[in-house]
C-alpha cells in the first residue's frame, strides 16, 4: 500500500498535466484507495494485538501466540485447546465446533507421524534393510483403531442413528525408506445430519518444543474430551504434564482470646474463625468473628 500510493500521485499529476483522462481516473483511483487504505494498516499495527509466548493457565507450559487474539491454541503438556485474548491465554468453551475435523487427540499409534519427503537407499545394505521393513509393513499394514466411542453423534452430540468407518491412508517416516499402512476408524456414531466429523491428520502443537505427532481430529470440542477420557492414549513424543492443583488454603496457627456472651469466660480460638463458638464453661453458644 504504501509503494503504491506515490505510483498513483505521480499517475493522477501526470495525467492531469498532459491533460489524460484514463490516467486522471486510474490514479485518481489508486490515490483514493492508498488514502483510506494506509491509515487502516497503521491503525492495525499499532491498535491490533500482537502475538507473544504466554503460559498455559491449567499447566504452565510455554504457548506461542501469533496474534493476540489467535484462537484454538493446542498445549502440548496439557492438551488443552486455549484462546489468546489481548494479553492473556483462556481455556476455550466447552462446546465450539469447527466445519472441517480439527481438535486433536492421541492415537495408540506412536510410530504414526507422517513424512515430509521420501527417503531414499545409498547401498546394499540399506536396500535389504528397507525390503525388510517393507516386508513387515506389509503384514501390519492395517491399524485398526480400537477405540471407546462416547454415546451420541460425533459432530453434535445428540442420539447416533448409524455406525460409519473411515479408513485414511498414511506414510510412515523411516530411517532409511518410507513405508505406508491404512489406519481404519470402525463404528463413529453419527446422527442422520451429519457426516466427516473425524479424520486422521497431523496434530498442531502451540507448545515450545513441541514435536511431531499424529492423531485423531474431530470437528466438535466436547465430543473430543470426552473421547480423551474414554481413551487414555498420549501424543507421541509429549510429555503430558499434569494439572495444577489449587493451591491449598493454609490454616491458621494464631490462637485470640474471646468472651463468652454469658458468662464472659474468655476462650482461646484460631484466628480467623468465623462461626459459632460454645463456651466450655456454662455451654452457651454464640457466633463470633476472629
Amino acid at each position: 500500500m504504501c509503494i503504491l500510493a506515490p505510483f498513483a500521485v505521480l499517475m493522477l499529476v501526470g495525467g492531469l498535466q498532459h491533460g489524460e483522462i484514463a490516467f486522471i481516473v486510474i490514479g485518481g483511483f489508486l490515490s483514493l484507495f492508498a488514502l483510506i487504505g494506509i491509515p487502516s494498516m497503521i491503525w492495525d499495527l499499532f491498535a491490533s494485538p500482537r502475538g507473544g509466548y504466554g503460559q498455559c493457565p491449567v499447566c504452565f507450559s510455554s504457548i506461542e501466540a501469533q496474534s493476540g487474539n489467535h484462537q484454538n491454541l493446542l498445549c502440548a503438556g496439557c492438551g488443552t485447546y486455549l484462546d489468546a485474548k489481548i494479553d492473556q491465554l483462556e481455556t476455550i468453551e466447552p462446546w465450539r465446533t469447527t466445519d472441517k475435523p480439527f481438535f486433536a487427540a492421541p492415537t495408540p499409534w506412536p510410530e504414526v507421524r507422517g513424512v515430509v519427503s521420501s527417503t531414499i537407499a545409498f547401498s546394499a545394505f540399506d536396500y535389504a534393510q528397507d525390503r525388510l521393513t517393507e516386508l513387515m509393513m506389509k503384514k501390519a499394514g492395517v491399524k485398526l483403531l480400537n477405540a471407546t466411542w462416547p454415546a451420541g453423534c460425533c459432530v453434535c452430540g445428540r442420539p447416533a442413528t448409524r455406525k460409519d468407518h473411515y479408513v485414511h491412508p498414511v506414510i510412515l517416516g523411516g530411517q532409511i525408506r518410507d513405508t505406508k499402512a491404512t489406519l481404519i476408524a470402525n463404528d463413529v456414531p453419527y446422527c442422520s445430519d451429519h457426516k466427516d466429523g473425524i479424520a486422521f491428520d497431523r496434530v498442531l502443537f502451540n507448545s515450545l518444543g513441541a514435536g511431531i505427532s499424529y492423531g485423531i481430529l474431530f470437528r466438535s470440542h466436547a465430543y473430543r474430551e470426552a473421547f480423551r477420557k474414554l481413551n487414555n492414549w498420549t501424543f507421541a513424543g509429549v510429555v503430558p504434564k499434569p494439572v495444577r492443583e489449587p493451591p491449598a488454603t493454609p490454616v491458621s496457627t494464631d490462637k485470640v482470646i474471646v468472651r463468652c456472651i454469658n458468662c464472659n469466660q474468655q476462650i482461646r480460638v484460631p484466628s480467623g474463625k468465623d462461626g459459632t463458638i460454645k463456651c466450655p464453661s456454662c455451654g452457651q453458644a454464640f457466633e463470633a468473628v476472629t
